[in-house]
């Protein structure tokens, strides 16, 4: 970190995760046992946790690390939509501009004057058959600019094994749901989502981007909202980083950070080097950056 050799012991966490906290009855309890395990082990100078919400149970540990005396620090992440669900589709279509309402309809039409449109939604069944299903959406991803990024999901096999297995565990446990639009029997608009008795978690979507004018991805969107709402759900949670398209549905965001607890002489140097030195240099050169511009 920044050039210092550490040791550090991180969130069993990924990119791909969401969100990573706590899981504990009584937080701040299990933050100090947790801390006082780690602090009888010393082999290790930083502690990281990635992506954990506002108010989330591992912000105990922090609380729990100043008491000992440890540094600690928090950088502030992404920051993540979600909607609270209403008790009606009138009420959530209320809380969307009519400039997207409007847009929304419009799409509709211009979609079904292109041919059959239809809505599948898959959770578990068949193993084969489900696995051919999630294969089918995340192709959809890899012929767009993910693909061409090399990012989608099938252009590696480490994470297509983890959103396989993932699958299947989550198909399971009655949890998993894949959506799609076809069109003519074509799958148009993907997502790959989990869900229980309160919650639709938005882990990964997906469109054919040659039909980008009749809004595919926002069109499945309001399918799901719709069995999302009539299933007596609670919130949709978008995951993942702000970005303009979940914005038309959802007003409401959670600020997430990356929490770290640094310990000994390599953790304290590394605690300045990232929590002081690296923002005073930032400021310095946004500084100079801006007397510059004014010559």
């Amino acid at each position: 970190i920044y050039g210092v050799p550490v040791r550090e012991l991180s969130a069993m966490a990924n990119v791909h995760s969401g969100r990573f906290d706590l899981l504990a009855e009584n937080p701040s309890q299990a933050a100090r046992a947790f801390l006082g395990l780690l602090m009888a082990q010393a082999d290790w100078d930083v502690l990281s946790l990635i992506d954990v919400p506002e108010a989330g149970a591992a912000e105990s540990l922090l609380d729990a690390a100043t008491l000992t005396g440890l540094r600690i620090g928090r950088w502030l992440a992404i920051d993540s939509p979600y909607i609270p669900l209403p008790a009606s589709w009138s009420e959530m279509e209320q809380s969307l501009s009519s400039h997207f309402r409007s847009n929304l309809r419009r799409r509709g039409r211009r979609l079904s004057e292109k041919g059959k449109v239809s809505v599948e939604r898959v959770d578990g069944g068949d193993d084969a058959v489900m696995m051919a299903r999630l294969n089918e959406g995340l192709q959809l991803e890899t012929e767009g600019w993910k693909g061409l990024g090399g990012t989608a999901i099938c252009q590696s096999s480490d994470t297509l094994g983890f959103y396989t297995a993932l699958a299947s565990q989550a198909a399971g446990a009655g949890q998993l749901r894949l959506w799609f639009l076809r069109l003519d029997g074509r799958v148009i608009a993907f997502q790959y989502g989990l869900q229980d008795s309160a919650h639709y978690l938005l882990l990964k979507p997906a469109f054919d981007e040659t039909l980008r004018e009749v809004g595919p991805g926002h069109l499945l969107m309001e399918q799901v909202l719709k069995d999302c709402i009539a299933g007596g759900l609670e919130e949709f949670d978008f995951l993942g980083p702000d970005m303009p398209w979940k914005r038309d549905w959802a007003s409401k965001s959670r600020q997430h950070a990356w929490l770290y607890v640094f310990r000994g002489s390599r953790g304290q140097l590394v605690y300045w080097l990232k929590f002081r030195m690296a923002p005073l240099l930032k400021r310095l050169l946004r500084r100079w950056q801006s007397l510059a511009g004014r010559k």
